[in-house]
């Protein structure tokens, strides 16, 4: 019992006078699944609908029908009534 008493401190003193050693570990492999794991879809989804809202399907080659065809391209485009005005503040989305 003396012994295992005497180890203590003993061992402790080593530790403390032992030559640092760096311990190297290697970085985990990424895994393919996240990877390509995507990106919170809240903003996509809020441009999509805020595009969508203001597209219209009779000028289909305007900037924001484009945009519309660029994140969904088999969606339709509404059909609206041509007019100068912007749209009402009901059609503008916002999160």
């Amino acid at each position: 019992m003396w012994g295992v008493l005497g180890a203590g401190p003993l061992a402790l003193a080593a530790t403390l006078y032992a030559p640092p050693t760096a311990v190297v570990q290697a970085a985990p492999a990424p895994h393919p699944a996240e990877a390509g794991t995507p990106a919170d879809p809240r903003g996509a989804a809020e441009l999509f609908v805020d595009l969508w809202l203001r597209a219209d399907g009779s000028d289909a080659d305007n900037g924001i029908a484009a945009g519309v065809r660029a994140l969904a391209p088999e969606v339709d485009l509404p059909r609206r009534p041509r007019s100068t005005d912007a749209p009402p503040a009901a059609a503008r989305t916002r999160a």
